[in-house]
């Protein structure tokens, strides 16, 4: 039987962030592959695109921009204080959901609610139909004192991770199924095997002689994500300085849109001060396409956050790009793999773990090729989205028949 769904995020695609969003448009692209209708409304966010949006998603999928935000995006998060104005916006909020609930839907998915805020909540379940809300944050995404305790509510935690921070918090899931959000892992599959074709050629270019993180066979290291402190880039930069140190030469690439002023330019001077202005790129905000091309540049992929992520959408498609690991293991990014097996751990916020991580890939590239091969193979077995969205419209089909 065919579904329809609401969608409701406070962003949703291209005006996006970072994994939130994605995470939520991914959802919408499985279920509308298992031929289910899907209807998104968000907010309309123009600063974070630099082109007009559709009213159709990626995947066709109608798209309404019509609620307001308490608060921006720009330049950072900014909130609305004034009492009123918040009222006028809940009040505009409500009514604009009024005008699309009364079309007959299975179920009500909810993203993102930040700058939106939990005044929606009691409405929405007014209408008695199943509220599924995924939580792709660590923290807690509103007050306990709010949450509403309705059979019609259900939380869906991004991890085990997630869940365990909600319980913590108080929230009363400690048997809330877990979603991961899952990758577009077919978007990322190498064009031959499982592993880089850069790797590959990097490991051929070391059995002919030519050492990898020599002149010759630099190590090629990427990184996607925003371009601020608690994502840990500057981990990278430092790890990479003492790299050079030992003899060990690299190129490095860095993907995504800087979120914290002057951010980058520091990272910029660590490598000019160092001599190394010719080693490194800054190529910015990609879309997944032309990250699955980035992907199949490199040799290892670097997931360096300091704090707890709730998933780390960003990991597997390293791994399904058949690219080598290299994580902190913060929140939830540790449940994606096995250390040794699939990835390698290091010590978050700390250069020297890094640097030791990396120093022993170079000094074993059939480690190397073992770990892309097995990495790939549990992104595509264990992290699809296509699943992931099978287990969402599963659990509405039971929530109606209960």
């Amino acid at each position: 039987m065919s579904l329809k769904i609401l969608v409701i995020t406070n962003l949703y695609p291209p005006q996006e962030l970072g994994g939130y969003g994605r995470c939520i448009s991914d959802f919408v692209s499985g279920l509308l592959k298992l031929g289910h209708f899907v209807q998104i409304l968000s907010a309309d966010a123009p600063y974070l695109h630099n082109h007009t949006c559709s009213t159709f998603g990626l995947h066709g999928e109608p798209i309404s921009r019509i609620l307001e935000l308490k608060g921006s995006y720009k330049s950072g998060v900014s909130l609305i204080k004034n009492r009123s104005t918040c009222s006028h916006i809940d009040f505009f909020n409500i009514d604009s959901l009024r005008n699309h609930l009364n079309c007959g839907w299975d179920a009500v998915l909810l993203g993102n609610i930040d700058l939106i805020g939990t005044e929606i909540l009691p409405f929405l379940l007014k209408y008695q139909i199943p509220i599924l809300h995924h939580i792709g944050f660590i923290d807690p995404p509103y007050p306990v004192t709010e949450f509403p305790f309705s059979p019609f509510y259900q939380i869906l935690p991004a991890s085990c991770a997630v869940r365990k921070s909600l319980v913590s918090a108080g929230f009363p899931v400690s048997s809330a199924p877990v979603i991961y959000p899952g990758a577009r892992c077919d978007l990322f599959r190498p064009a031959y095997g499982n592993v880089s074709p850069s790797l590959l050629s990097a490991i051929s270019t070391h059995n002919s002689g030519f050492s990898l993180g020599s002149f010759e066979n630099p190590l090629k290291v990427g990184f996607a994500g925003l371009l601020m402190g608690s994502k840990g880039v500057h981990t990278i930069v430092l790890a990479l300085l003492l790299l050079f140190k030992n003899g060990i030469y690299f190129n490095v690439s860095f993907a995504g849109s800087e979120y914290q002023d002057s951010y980058r330019s520091r990272l910029e001077n660590l490598f000019v001060n160092a001599g190394l202005s010719d080693s490194y790129s800054f190529v910015g905000q990609l879309d997944r396409h032309q990250l699955s091309t980035f992907w199949s540049h490199h040799h290892v992929g670097i997931f360096p956050s300091i704090y707890p992520e709730a998933f780390g959408i960003s990991a597997v498609e390293i791994m399904a790009s058949g690219v080598v690991l290299v994580s902190s293991c913060v929140g939830g990014s540790a449940e994606l793999f096995q250390p040794g097996l699939n990835g390698l751990p290091f010590t978050p916020d700390d250069p020297v773990s890094l640097a030791n991580a990396l120093m022993g890939l170079v000094r074993n590239p059939s480690f190397m090729f073992s770990l892309a091969s097995s990495g790939s193979d549990r992104a595509f077995s264990s992290f699809s989205v296509d699943s992931s969205s099978a287990r969402i419209a599963s659990l509405i089909y039971n929530f109606n028949i209960n």
